[in-house]
């Protein structure tokens, strides 16, 4: 992969283009792809079309547009490297945290799990598969008026809108509850 990168640095704008979706770069790469097609042409088939002067100048041209192209890719490159790394490392610590507290749930230890869940969410606030678990486990504990909060919550988040169908369900089993909960303190009174 990383030879891959370096390489990618080799073609004036790919890498800008490729990462960013940059215009200027899709500009650059194919302005520095018709020059060098008329440098080739006119280099070797009609060495004629072009005098000797604007010739020599257009290889200059390409020459500093590949030079100065290569050198800002390989910075964006190195600089996304980095960041790739700290994500990908905030990333698997979450998963990691996620796990523990999943096998914590599926034991029965509530309050481990819960803490678990809580770091978690304390680190990313919008990591929704945590808080759904969260919000399982509030419903397991009897702890409805928490559970809904959190499924508010959840409906709230734009990446929680593939698990709308779950959060239903979720609310329903929660409404359930509470109706339960009122129907055993009317008997008792």
């Amino acid at each position: 992969m990383r030879h891959f990168r370096w390489t990618a640095c080799l073609w004036p704008g790919y890498v800008h283009l490729w990462t960013l979706g940059s215009w200027w770069a899709l500009g650059l790469a194919c302005s520095v792809a018709l020059l060098v097609n008329v440098l080739l042409v006119s280099t070797f088939l009609w060495t004629e079309w072009l005098p000797r002067q604007a010739l020599l100048g257009g290889w200059l041209l390409a020459a500093a547009a590949w030079v100065v192209s290569t050198w800002l890719g390989r910075r964006l490159v190195a600089g996304r490297s980095g960041a790739e790394t700290e994500d990908s490392q905030e990333i698997a610590e979450g998963e990691d945290l996620f796990r523990q507290a999943q096998a914590q749930y599926l034991q029965g230890n509530w309050f481990e799990a819960e803490s678990l869940l809580l770091e978690l969410i304390e680190r990313n606030r919008a990591d929704v598969e945590g808080r759904l678990l969260l919000t399982t486990l509030f419903r397991h504990t009897g702890r409805s008026s928490e559970a809904m909060e959190q499924i508010e919550r959840l409906s709230r988040m734009e990446a929680a809108e593939s698990w709308s169908e779950e959060l239903g369900r979720l609310r329903e089993a929660i409404d359930g509850m509470e109706v339960e909960e009122q129907d055993s303190i009317a008997e008792a009174a």
